[in-house]
């Protein structure tokens, strides 16, 4: 499914829709809503410093493991900006997180609690410096402010496999003892087929 707002077209693709679907079968309705719509606010938050930045952006891609935006410019931005646009998301879920816990203690409601503890979640998991994440994407600006593109590209692609392996032995040690759960080792298996494939490709 696409539609067009203010010139940018937003797809929707059929696994997205289906992984959707499986959750609202399988997972209460209310944190279900709540995650889409803070996954879909990380991503505003990346739109938002594109904009600040004067970026242009032709279409925002949905799929079921992430969402793609594609820009108008090719070009990338000075290393500084690419950074602040990687890491917007994280900080509008923080922002949100935040606000949340204060109209929680103010209005001692069980959803604001929940909405902020699930953007605490995907700005956490957001956090971790791996190539496809956001703190990835940022580390490897981070990085081509020191280094060339070739360095660069080894540095990031060592920590991804550090931390993509912390991140396994974490989704065996809470399958094995805690529960079973199913998003987590999607995502994990995910995560660890596709740095694997970027560091011997």
């Amino acid at each position: 499914m696409t539609v067009n707002i203010a010139g940018t077209e937003i797809r929707f693709s059929f696994s997205f829709a289906l992984v959707l679907t499986l959750m609202l079968l399988f997972c209460r309705q209310d944190i279900v809503l709540i995650c889409t719509a803070s996954s879909m606010l990380h991503e505003c938050g990346h739109l938002i410093f594109m904009k600040i930045f004067g970026e242009g952006v032709m279409c925002v891609d949905f799929g079921a493991f992430g969402v793609r935006i594609e820009r108008q410019n090719k070009q990338l931005l000075s290393y500084k900006k690419e950074c602040f646009i990687a890491l917007g998301g994280i900080i509008i879920n923080f922002l949100l997180a935040f606000l949340s816990i204060i109209y929680y203690y103010l209005m001692k409601s069980q959803q604001a609690l929940m909405f902020s503890l699930i953007n605490i979640f995907i700005a956490g998991f957001n956090c971790v410096p791996i190539a496809v994440l956001d703190m990835g994407r940022a580390l490897k600006c981070r990085f081509l402010m020191s280094y060339d593109e070739d360095k660069s590209e080894r540095l990031l692609g060592l920590v991804s496999l550090v931390f993509v392996n912390f991140l396994a032995v974490f989704c065996c040690v809470y399958t094995a003892f805690i529960s079973v759960n199913f998003s987590l080792i999607a995502v994990t298996a995910y995560l660890y087929v596709i740095t694997l494939f970027k560091k011997w490709s």
